[in-house]
Order: structure tokens, then C-alpha cells, then sequence
């Protein structure tokens, strides 16, 4: 074969080889281009997806910290029983985000978490977890005995309030009739019950601090209480114009008035 012809022939297979390769370049930087939109479009997706869920967050903090803490259990080793916190946590996921934002179920993307739920699990075991810290840092500042000590939760209670703009009085430790503490402010004047209990708090704290405030001629009973309380002391409040409060509302419920 004439030398020119095969030095053609290679050229010619050559710059086949160059083209076919190039398609199969361009193909795959296509392709690179597509796979980098889709993973741009999933991240843009899950951003959008965690802001809505951070909105939802923090426009419910208040409440499901104060529940969270309510049912909040140390053991006799001070480690968090976590039970009725999971249970409450999937509660919150089902009826309140979910509920508001419905859309999370189909817009979801499930290739960058393995389901929504345990996803959604995870986000809000997370926030559980830095107010239970919170909550233990609190606890620990009360004093070697711990919160189970009722005059260490007065005093918090006190401090919360005389922050409010409320000026306090104790009641004698015995004969207080129902009352723990007096606050008051201009305008306002509080007969309050402090119930620092791990249990839930029964209606008797309802009808003492109820007779109390009637006693000292206040303008309302409160009962306050780091944990829940039982549904006949809820319904007794309710008819007595009782409120029955976490320490942690005090600021939602007094602290508006105050700057209005």
C-alpha cells in the first residue's frame, strides 16, 4: 500500500477517534451539567424546606419548650428519661408542622434525608435537646439540693417576676393560706402558688392559692409550676378564674403589659 495513503488512513482514523471522543466528552459535560442543576435544584429545594421549618420553629418555641419541659424527667442519676419527649416531639411534628406546612409531604426531597419524618425527627430532637441543656444549667444554679428544693423555686419564681417590674413579698413559711408569694406593680397585684413538683400539680393548689388571693385582696391567683397539671385542676381554674401557669410563660403573660 502507497505510504501517503496509509499516512491518510491513520489521519483519517485519528480524527474519527478525536471526534467520537469529543462527542462522548460533550455528552458527558452534559450530562455533569445536568446532574450539577438537579443537585443545585434539590439543595435550593431543602434550603427552602428548612426555612420554612425554622419560621415554624421559632414561631412555636415558646410553647413546645414549655411543654417539653413539663413533661421533662430526670432519674435518680440526673440523666433526661426521654420517652414522653420523643412522644411529645412526634406530636408536634404531626400536629403542628406538618399541619402547616402539608406541602413538606410532596415537595420533599428524599434523596438528601431518609425520610421527612425522620428528618423532621432529628430537627426537632435537636432543639429538645438545647432546651433541656438550657433547662439543666437552670436547674443546677438552684442550689446543691436541685430543684426538688420548693424555697430555691420560690426564689426563681421571685426573681422572674421582680423582673417584670413586680415588687415581692414572701408569706410566713406557715399560715400563707395558699399563697407563696405577693407581687405587685401599679395596676396589678398577683396572689401566686409555686409548686416546684415532678409530678402533676392537683386542684388542691387551685383552691388554696384561689382563698389565698380572695384573703390578701388580690387581683389574681396564679399557680406556677415547672411541670403539668392534672385536668381537674385545669377545669377548677377554669371556673375560678385560676391561671395555671409554667415559670416560662410569665414573661409572654406579664411581660407585654409591662412594655405596652
Amino acid at each position: 500500500m502507497d505510504a501517503n495513503l496509509i499516512a491518510l488512513c491513520v489521519a483519517g482514523a485519528i480524527l474519527a477517534m478525536a471526534v467520537i471522543a469529543n462527542a462522548i466528552f460533550t455528552d458527558h459535560r452534559e450530562e455533569q451539567k445536568q446532574m450539577d442543576r438537579r443537585e443545585r435544584a434539590a439543595a435550593e429545594k431543602l434550603s427552602a424546606q428548612q426555612e420554612k421549618l425554622r419560621k415554624c420553629l421559632v414561631r412555636n418555641f415558646d410553647a413546645l419548650s414549655i411543654t417539653i419541659l413539663q413533661h421533662a424527667r430526670q432519674d435518680a442519676y440526673g440523666n433526661w428519661i426521654y420517652s414522653p419527649i420523643y412522644k411529645e416531639a412526634a406530636y408536634f411534628i404531626d400536629n403542628v408542622i406538618i399541619r402547616d406546612h402539608p406541602e413538606l409531604l410532596v415537595e420533599y426531597v428524599p434523596d438528601l434525608a431518609p425520610s421527612v419524618h425522620e428528618h423532621l425527627r432529628r430537627l426537632v430532637i435537636s432543639l429538645i435537646d438545647d432546651i433541656l441543656e438550657q433547662e439543666a444549667e437552670v436547674r443546677s444554679g438552684l442550689g446543691s439540693t436541685g430543684p426538688s428544693n420548693g424555697l430555691a423555686y420560690e426564689r426563681e419564681v421571685a426573681g422572674e417576676l421582680s423582673a417584670l417590674g413586680f415588687s415581692i413579698q414572701y408569706t410566713p413559711a406557715s399560715g400563707d393560706h395558699g399563697v407563696d408569694l405577693l407581687a405587685e406593680r401599679p395596676g396589678l397585684k398577683l396572689a401566686v402558688q409555686c409548686k416546684d413538683y415532678t409530678g402533676s400539680v392537683g386542684n388542691d393548689a387551685v383552691q388554696q392559692v384561689y382563698s389565698g388571693a380572695r384573703f390578701y385582696n388580690m387581683d389574681e391567683a396564679i399557680v406556677v409550676s415547672p411541670t403539668t397539671y392534672t385536668p381537674a385542676a385545669l377545669t377548677l381554674a377554669q371556673k375560678l378564674n385560676v391561671s395555671c401557669l409554667h415559670h416560662r410563660e410569665l414573661m409572654s403573660r406579664y411581660g407585654q403589659s409591662l412594655h405596652a
